[in-house]
C-alpha cells in the first residue's frame, strides 16, 4: 500500500512556523511555482524534497503521510 503525502500538513507547518511557500521552496531548492503546483497536488514531491521538509521542520517523514 502506497501512502499519499498530505499537502495539508505541509501547509499547516508553513503557517505554524510563520514562513511563506516561497521561503520553503528556497529552503528545499525548488521554484516557487513548483512548490505551488506540488501543494495543489498537480505535481508530486520528490523523496529528497520530502526529506528536506522533514529536516527543516524537525519532524518525522511519516508525519507528512498520516
Amino acid at each position: 500500500m502506497v501512502k499519499e503525502l498530505k499537502t495539508s500538513k505541509i501547509r499547516g507547518l508553513i503557517a505554524e512556523h510563520g514562513i511563506t511557500q516561497k521561503d520553503l521552496a528556497e529552503i528545499i531548492g525548488i521554484s516557487e511555482q513548483s512548490m505551488n503546483l506540488k501543494l495543489k497536488g498537480k505535481r508530486q514531491f520528490k523523496a529528497n524534497e520530502i526529506g528536506k521538509i522533514a529536516r527543516y521542520f524537525d519532524i518525522e517523514v511519516d508525519f507528512l503521510f498520516n
